[in-house]
């Protein structure tokens, strides 16, 4: 089943304002789209919607300061959590521990 158009605004990992962040892809088909991400200490993402249902594989760990909706949380993560970010869903988020590594999982 094809899933919901992206809102106009929705960004893919890596399109919106990212500062100290790396994205490599390593695998796509019509399906998905695979990307390692590293996000450095002090590594900021700027307010941005997801255009994708995406999920996300903690290589590291780390901590990241979480804001969405008006609340702001620090998720500490730890070596093989997974997080899923859902298709239209915005936040901002600050790396305020050490490097982080993932991969992520965009579903097409």
């Amino acid at each position: 089943m094809p899933s919901a158009p992206a809102p106009a605004s929705a960004t893919q990992p890596g399109d919106a304002q990212f500062t100290g962040m790396s994205f490599k892809p390593i695998f796509e088909n019509d399906k998905v789209r695979v990307i390692r991400a590293r996000m450095e200490v002090g590594a900021k993402e700027a307010l941005h919607t997801h255009a994708s249902d995406t999920v996300v594989v903690h290589l590291s760990g780390g901590e990241i300061e979480d804001t969405a909706n008006g609340k702001t949380v620090v998720n500490k993560w730890k070596p093989g959590d997974v997080e899923y970010e859902a298709l239209g869903s915005s936040h901002s988020a600050r790396n305020v521990g050490g490097p982080v590594d993932v991969v992520l999982v965009a579903l097409k």
